[in-house]
Protein backbone atom coordinates (compact mmCIF):
# COMPACT_ATOMS: atom_id res chain seq x y z
CA UNK A 1 0.00 0.00 0.00
CA UNK A 2 1.27 3.51 -0.72
CA UNK A 3 2.44 5.52 2.27
CA UNK A 4 -0.33 8.07 1.74
CA UNK A 5 -2.93 5.33 2.11
CA UNK A 6 -1.54 4.07 5.39
CA UNK A 7 -3.11 4.93 8.71
CA UNK A 8 -1.45 8.11 9.96
CA UNK A 9 1.16 6.99 12.46
CA UNK A 10 4.78 7.60 13.31
CA UNK A 11 7.28 7.81 10.48
CA UNK A 12 9.21 4.57 10.69
CA UNK A 13 12.94 4.89 9.96
CA UNK A 14 14.61 1.50 9.79
CA UNK A 15 18.37 1.04 10.01
CA UNK A 16 19.47 -2.32 8.65
CA UNK A 17 22.51 -3.02 10.82
CA UNK A 18 25.40 -5.46 10.56
CA UNK A 19 24.01 -6.82 7.30
CA UNK A 20 27.39 -8.15 6.24
CA UNK A 21 30.39 -9.70 7.87
CA UNK A 22 32.54 -7.82 5.35
CA UNK A 23 34.60 -5.19 7.20
CA UNK A 24 33.36 -1.79 6.05
CA UNK A 25 29.84 -3.06 5.25
CA UNK A 26 29.35 -4.23 8.82
CA UNK A 27 27.90 -1.21 10.58
CA UNK A 28 25.45 -0.37 13.33
CA UNK A 29 24.66 3.24 12.20
CA UNK A 30 24.62 4.35 15.86
CA UNK A 31 26.25 7.76 15.36
CA UNK A 32 24.03 8.97 12.48
CA UNK A 33 20.90 7.54 14.13
CA UNK A 34 21.66 9.30 17.42
CA UNK A 35 22.20 12.60 15.63
CA UNK A 36 19.03 12.10 13.61
CA UNK A 37 16.97 11.53 16.73
CA UNK A 38 18.51 14.47 18.55
CA UNK A 39 17.90 16.92 15.67
CA UNK A 40 14.57 15.76 14.22
CA UNK A 41 12.57 14.16 17.04
CA UNK A 42 10.78 17.43 17.87
CA UNK A 43 9.94 18.13 14.23
CA UNK A 44 8.55 14.71 13.28
CA UNK A 45 6.69 11.97 15.10
CA UNK A 46 9.14 9.22 14.20
CA UNK A 47 10.24 5.82 15.35
CA UNK A 48 13.82 4.66 14.78
CA UNK A 49 14.26 0.91 14.51
CA UNK A 50 17.51 -1.06 14.32
CA UNK A 51 17.21 -4.50 12.78
CA UNK A 52 19.44 -7.30 11.58
CA UNK A 53 17.47 -8.51 8.57
CA UNK A 54 19.01 -11.97 8.60
CA UNK A 55 17.45 -12.57 12.03
CA UNK A 56 13.94 -12.03 10.65
CA UNK A 57 11.90 -14.53 8.68
CA UNK A 58 11.06 -13.45 5.16
CA UNK A 59 7.45 -12.62 6.06
CA UNK A 60 8.63 -10.50 9.01
CA UNK A 61 10.98 -8.60 6.69
CA UNK A 62 8.15 -7.96 4.22
CA UNK A 63 5.79 -6.78 6.98
CA UNK A 64 8.44 -4.43 8.40
CA UNK A 65 9.42 -3.00 5.01
CA UNK A 66 5.81 -2.49 3.93
CA UNK A 67 5.30 0.00 6.78
CA UNK A 68 8.71 1.71 6.60
CA UNK A 69 9.03 5.36 5.56
CA UNK A 70 12.83 5.39 5.20
CA UNK A 71 15.23 2.45 5.03
CA UNK A 72 18.90 3.12 5.75
CA UNK A 73 21.22 0.29 4.75
CA UNK A 74 24.53 -0.70 3.20
CA UNK A 75 24.45 -2.13 -0.31
CA UNK A 76 24.30 -5.90 -0.53
CA UNK A 77 22.21 -8.56 1.14
CA UNK A 78 20.50 -6.42 3.78
CA UNK A 79 19.31 -3.97 1.14
CA UNK A 80 17.33 -6.48 -0.90
CA UNK A 81 14.31 -6.18 1.40
CA UNK A 82 13.89 -2.62 0.09
CA UNK A 83 11.97 -4.17 -2.82
CA UNK A 84 9.04 -4.36 -0.38
CA UNK A 85 9.04 -0.67 0.60
CA UNK A 86 5.70 1.06 0.01
CA UNK A 87 5.11 3.59 -2.76
CA UNK A 88 6.51 6.95 -1.67
CA UNK A 89 9.14 5.56 0.72
CA UNK A 90 12.83 6.46 0.61
CA UNK A 91 15.90 4.25 0.47
CA UNK A 92 19.31 5.49 1.61
CA UNK A 93 22.02 3.08 0.46
CA UNK A 94 25.58 3.46 1.66
CA UNK A 95 28.36 2.04 -0.50
CA UNK A 96 32.11 1.78 -0.06
CA UNK A 97 34.09 3.64 -2.68
CA UNK A 98 36.92 1.11 -2.88
CA UNK A 99 35.27 -2.25 -2.42
CA UNK A 100 34.43 -3.32 -5.97
CA UNK A 101 36.63 -4.81 -8.69
CA UNK A 102 39.61 -2.60 -9.37
CA UNK A 103 38.90 -0.55 -6.25
CA UNK A 104 35.78 1.02 -7.76
CA UNK A 105 32.48 1.52 -5.92
CA UNK A 106 30.60 -1.72 -5.29
CA UNK A 107 27.07 -0.70 -6.16
CA UNK A 108 25.75 -4.22 -6.11
CA UNK A 109 22.09 -3.24 -6.25
CA UNK A 110 22.50 -0.17 -8.49
CA UNK A 111 20.29 -1.18 -11.43
CA UNK A 112 17.51 -2.64 -9.34
CA UNK A 113 17.06 0.27 -6.93
CA UNK A 114 17.51 3.01 -9.52
CA UNK A 115 14.70 1.49 -11.58
CA UNK A 116 12.17 1.11 -8.76
CA UNK A 117 10.05 4.10 -9.75
CA UNK A 118 7.84 3.97 -6.66
CA UNK A 119 10.60 4.82 -4.14
CA UNK A 120 13.28 7.51 -3.99
CA UNK A 121 16.77 5.99 -3.83
CA UNK A 122 19.83 7.89 -2.64
CA UNK A 123 23.35 6.45 -2.97
CA UNK A 124 25.72 7.72 -0.29
CA UNK A 125 29.45 7.05 -0.12
CA UNK A 126 30.37 5.38 3.15
CA UNK A 127 32.87 7.48 5.03
CA UNK A 128 35.13 5.58 7.41
CA UNK A 129 34.56 6.65 11.00
CA UNK A 130 38.18 7.77 11.30
CA UNK A 131 37.68 10.45 8.63
CA UNK A 132 33.96 11.23 8.96
CA UNK A 133 33.29 14.87 9.70
CA UNK A 134 30.46 16.86 11.24
CA UNK A 135 29.53 17.90 7.70
CA UNK A 136 28.92 14.24 6.75
CA UNK A 137 26.57 13.79 9.71
CA UNK A 138 24.78 17.08 9.04
CA UNK A 139 24.27 16.18 5.37
CA UNK A 140 22.72 12.85 6.38
CA UNK A 141 20.31 14.54 8.79
CA UNK A 142 19.35 17.15 6.18
CA UNK A 143 18.67 14.41 3.61
CA UNK A 144 16.42 12.52 6.04
CA UNK A 145 14.68 15.78 6.98
CA UNK A 146 14.06 16.47 3.28
CA UNK A 147 12.69 12.97 2.68
CA UNK A 148 10.39 13.14 5.73
CA UNK A 149 9.12 16.50 4.49
CA UNK A 150 8.24 14.94 1.11
CA UNK A 151 6.63 11.90 2.71
CA UNK A 152 4.61 14.07 5.11
CA UNK A 153 2.98 15.78 2.12
CA UNK A 154 1.92 12.63 0.28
Amino acid sequence: APLQNMKKSKFKIVFSINSSSTGERKTNFKIPADRLKRVLEKKYDMEIIFVQMYELKMMEQIELMSTTSILVTVCGGGAVSAAFLPKGASLLVFFNEEEGDGHTPARLDWDMFNNLGYIRTHWLPRVRSAIRTKIDDEAFVKLVDHELDIISHL
